[in-house]
């Protein structure tokens, strides 16, 4: 499973920063310039090569869509279960 960006009503864009904090604000997770709506473009759960520990994630991620040019950013949390 990933975690990733799906736009709304078939709009495409492109994931401009995903980065993604363990709860004591460590970057365990970075991508940028990827495309958004293609899960193999987020992230898979893991760290070095390994699964993260279960557990509550913060993202910062900003996309930018092709149709407007509108660059958003989004802030929240993703649960990591196992």
């Amino acid at each position: 499973k990933y975690f990733y960006v799906l736009l709304p009503y078939l709009l495409t864009g492109t994931v401009k920063i995903m980065n993604i904090y363990d709860r004591w604000g460590n970057l365990v997770y970075t991508a940028k310039d990827q495309p958004a709506n293609v899960p193999e473009a987020g992230w898979d759960g893991r760290l070095n090569n390994g699964d993260v520990s279960p557990g509550v994630y913060v993202y910062y991620i900003m996309v930018q869509t092709d149709l407007s040019g509108k660059t958003e950013e989004l802030v929240g949390t993703v649960t990591v279960m196992r």
